[in-house]
Parts: C-alpha cells; sequence; structure tokens
C-alpha cells in the first residue's frame, strides 16, 4: 500500500513539473523583446516613413517575439553623431548608422568615399562593398557592435551646382564663393583653385541672397524644398552623391544580436534586403531626380545642362589624392580601404 501511495506522489510530481515546464517553454505566454530604434533623421525625413514600414512589418512577422519601437534622437535630448553612444549606453537596443555623422567618436567609421569621387553614380554600387566590410569591422572591434543589415539610403542620386549667375564648368567656378557640405572636398576645391567653405543647409538661401557664396553644392531632391529659385538663376549636374555607396544601415550590439531567435535575425535581414533591392530600383530609375529638376524648372531656374566628363575627371583626381593624405593620417586600415575602394572601381 505505501509503495503504491509512493508512486502515485512521484506520478504527481512529474506530472507538476512538466506542466510547468511546458508552460515555462511555450512560445505564446513569452514576452516580446522590446527594441527602441535610435532614428538620427527627423519624422519629416523621406527614409523614416520607410523606417516605419520595415518596422510594422519585422513587427508582424517575428510573431510577437520581437517588438521595435522608434525613437528620436532629438526627441531624447541626443544629436545625429550620438548614434554609436546611445547603444553604449543601453538608451537604444538598435540604430541607424549613418558614416557620416560619427567624426567625433569615430573617425575611421566616417572615412567614406568623398564627394566628387564618382563620375557615374552606378560606381557606388561598385565600391559598395568594401566599404561596408570595412565599416562591420571597425564597429565590432573597436565598439563591439555588428551591422546586422544594409540600408539603402533614399536621398538623391545627384548633386547639383546651384549659382547665381550661369556656370556649370570648374573654370566657371574660379572667382566665385562656393558652399560645399563635404570637408575633403572642399581641400580638393582649394587645391583646384575655387574658393569653397562649408555652411549649414539652414543659412543657404540667406547666404545665397546677401552674396556670402555665389554658389553651393546641393542635393538636387533637397533643393526644391528650399526655394532656391529665389535667390539662384541656375543650376547644373556636378556629380554623383557619393552616400548610395557609403554603409549605412542598422547597428546593434553584437551580444544583443546574438540572443535574438535565428528566426527573427533572419526576419530582420529579410525586411532590410528588400528594401535594399527597392531603393536600388528607384534610385536606378531617377524618377525622384526627374521630378525634382521638373519642380526646379517650372519656378523659373534654367537646366545648364552637366558638368563634362573631362571636369568631373579632374575633381575626381583631385579628391582621390586629398582623400588619400587623409587616409594615409589615419593609419593602415584606412589606407586599405582607400586601396579596395579604387580598385573596385578599377582605378
Amino acid at each position: 500500500m505505501t509503495i503504491r501511495i509512493r508512486s502515485m506522489l512521484f506520478a504527481l510530481l512529474a506530472s507538476v513539473i512538466a506542466l510547468s515546464l511546458g508552460a515555462i517553454g511555450t512560445p505564446a505566454h513569452a514576452e516580446a523583446t522590446k527594441w527602441k530604434f535610435a532614428n538620427p533623421w527627423p519624422n519629416a525625413h523621406p527614409a523614416t516613413k520607410k523606417l516605419n514600414e520595415m518596422f510594422d512589418e519585422i513587427n508582424e512577422r517575428a510573431k510577437g517575439k520581437l517588438e521595435i519601437e522608434m525613437m528620436f534622437l532629438s526627441a531624447v535630448g541626443y544629436k545625429q553623431g550620438d548614434l554609436l553612444r546611445v547603444l553604449k549606453q543601453n538608451i537604444a537596443s538598435m540604430s541607424l548608422f549613418v558614416p557620416y555623422y560619427v567624426s567625433r567618436d569615430a573617425p575611421l567609421l566616417a572615412n567614406v568615399i568623398p564627394a566628387g569621387g564618382l563620375i557615374d553614380a552606378e560606381q557606388n554600387l561598385a565600391i559598395a562593398q568594401a566599404q561596408r566590410d570595412y565599416a562591420a569591422r571597425i564597429l565590432e572591434r573597436d565598439w563591439g557592435m555588428v551591422l546586422a543589415t544594409r540600408f539603402f539610403n533614399l536621398g538623391g542620386r545627384d548633386l547639383i551646382i546651384v549659382s547665381k549667375d550661369p556656370v556649370n564648368t570648374l573654370d566657371g567656378l574660379k572667382g566665385k564663393k562656393l558652399r560645399h557640405f563635404d570637408k575633403t572636398a572642399i581641400q580638393a576645391m582649394t587645391t583646384l583653385g575655387i574658393s569653397a567653405q562649408t555652411l549649414p543647409q539652414s543659412e543657404l538661401y540667406l547666404a545665397l541672397q546677401t552674396g556670402v557664396v555665389d554658389a553651393a553644392v546641393h542635393g538636387l531632391t533637397n533643393a526644391k524644398s528650399q526655394s532656391l529659385n529665389e535667390v539662384a538663376c541656375c543650376f547644373s549636374d556636378f556629380t554623383p552623391f557619393p552616400g548610395q555607396g557609403a554603409p549605412y544601415g542598422f547597428i546593434t550590439r553584437k551580444e544583443d544580436w546574438a540572443a535574438l531567435p535565428a528566426d527573427v535575425r533572419e526576419v530582420i535581414t529579410d525586411v532590410a534586403e528588400k528594401q535594399w533591392a527597392e531603393g536600388v530600383a528607384g534610385w536606378r530609375a531617377g524618377i525622384a531626380s526627374a521630378e525634382a529638376k521638373k519642380v526646379l524648372i517650372e519656378r523659373g531656374m534654367k537646366d545648364l545642362g552637366p558638368f563634362s566628363k573631362a571636369d568631373r575627371e579632374t575633381l575626381q583626381q583631385t579628391v582621390f589624392k586629398v582623400w588619400r593624405a587623409q587616409c594615409e593620417k589615419l593609419g593602415p586600415e584606412a589606407v586599405q580601404l582607400y586601396d579596395n575602394v579604387t580598385e573596385a572601381m578599377g582605378r
């Protein structure tokens, strides 16, 4: 009788343990991992809409295992240049990596091909993998972070020169006061005898109006939103924008990425790759650029046509000379990047 009771008690205990373990292991009862995504761009930025669409898809396909919530750096008291810091300080779990923004904290990571370094826009895609491999290696080694996905920059394909007087040659820029946003490109311009200075985009309208500058390097798709037709007569295609070849992407702490279930990591990368493919297709179609040109012309600006291939080649050679010197100061890794990029471009 005693043996029978003991057996019944053991059986009951085993059932309780099994039920407990089953409850612990059932995904339906597990709380979703919640990640905050640090976005360095404002809510009005065209990429923010795309990011929200991506997160909606990721959250749905993750089936309750992960929830990503948008967090704007400016809303929590941080700046665009703090996108690495918010991860290190555990304020966010994932961030959008924009290499140009991290020059203060990580000069090596900010070392991407300068504006003026491309002659053909397709060269962006030729150099993309070299830039990405370089960034991924430094992020992991110096910051303990993973460049988990790539992200296609939805900015414009082309840079233009907007000017108060007609100009679409390098010689024509000599004697003009030029605004540029890229410090390396400014050094190249100075080498070519062109006076250039950096100036925030928000100050450009007044600077053109008052004669602080006579012309400006500007993103084509951004120019239509600033009413520059009121202070400039003309525009011309200058060079391709090199941003699409830069290693934009989602970054996260190495341990956080490893802790995600493999199927959730796959969902994130699948959604990101779809965004990349859609971005490349739209960029190649040039729809945004064509629409922006149409708006500028309708507002009274004259399209002077592109800078010549010879001018672009002259500018590229000068930009690469300046960039090479900067890479040598940064060290052997930066020099290797320079060599890999030039090889990918067939230079």
